[in-house]
């Protein structure tokens, strides 16, 4: 597995607040809180634990009955590396996570470049940088990829990317990859995961009918806080010319969403 495959990028996860575009108009908190509260009904969590990333506002609940899904989208114009929804509620480790969520990619990147469509991250503790996060869940070439990190240090060693580079006491594994996307189908994604930076942890990720090894050992951060989920669009590796002069956002569909947890 090649070193570029486990970094998300340099220096791209200073804040779990995306940077907004100089374009980007400021946000009403009146039209984000109508937001928040719209989303946490669709997912089903208290909207204490919604955030929004996304100030292009690319993004909306729509589709009716069975069909009601949260639409993410990213476009090349906003200049932005995001549009990302963030739930927390998540226990802190060691606790037993499960998440399922039906993904629907709609439109076929022109790329090669990849990106990620939900993500379990880490807030850092004092003296830690943000790193990338323990589990990702990634496109590229046409294919859905995923991959665990994990450090059972108590302040994480990192260096330049603050991922898997060179001198990092960060580790990483893959979980999953070559899954094909259809596009425009629904695609059912269940985790299951015993969420610790220690021996004792354990990862399993099926993709349709298409699952993981149970993997043990280490699976989170050494951190005093608890993870969170992101569901959305990320997109550290840029645009190539290909998807510049297509014009094509990226977008992503979510539904059936359901997370429990449970300390262990």
């Amino acid at each position: 597995m090649t070193k570029r495959a486990f970094i998300i990028g340099v220096g791209l996860l200073a804040s779990i607040i995306s940077q907004s575009a100089i374009a980007s108009p400021p946000v009403d908190p009146d039209q984000k809180a109508a937001q928040i509260q719209e989303i946490a009904e669709f997912l089903g969590v208290p909207a204490k634990n919604v955030n929004i990333e996304c100030p292009q506002n690319t993004f909306k609940i729509e589709g009716q009955g069975d069909d009601k899904n949260l639409n993410i989208c990213l476009r090349y114009q906003d200049n932005q590396k995001r549009c990302e929804v963030t739930v927390t509620g998540l226990d802190p480790a060691p606790a037993q996570y499960n998440i399922s969520v039906d993904i629907r990619e709609t439109i076929r990147s022109p790329s090669d470049r990849w990106h990620t469509i939900m993500q379990i991250h880490s807030f850092p503790d004092s003296g830690e940088k943000w790193r990338c996060p323990p589990l990702s869940v990634e496109v590229e070439k046409q294919h859905f990829r995923a991959y665990s990190r994990w450090d059972e240090s108590a302040i994480s060693k990192t260096s330049g990317n603050n991922c898997t580079e060179a001198g990092s006491s960060i580790q990483a594994r893959e979980v999953l990859k070559n899954i094909p996307v259809r596009y425009n189908s629904w695609q059912s994604f269940q985790l299951n995961m015993r969420a610790t930076p220690s021996k004792s942890g354990q990862i399993q990720l099926k993709i349709n009918q298409s699952s993981s090894k149970l993997l043990n050992g280490g699976n989170v951060y050494n951190d005093k806080r608890a993870p969170f989920l992101k569901l959305g669009v990320y997109k550290p590796a840029g645009w190539s010319r290909p998807e510049i002069q297509s014009g094509q956002p990226v977008c992503v569909s979510y539904k059936n969403f359901k997370m429990a947890s449970s300390k262990k």
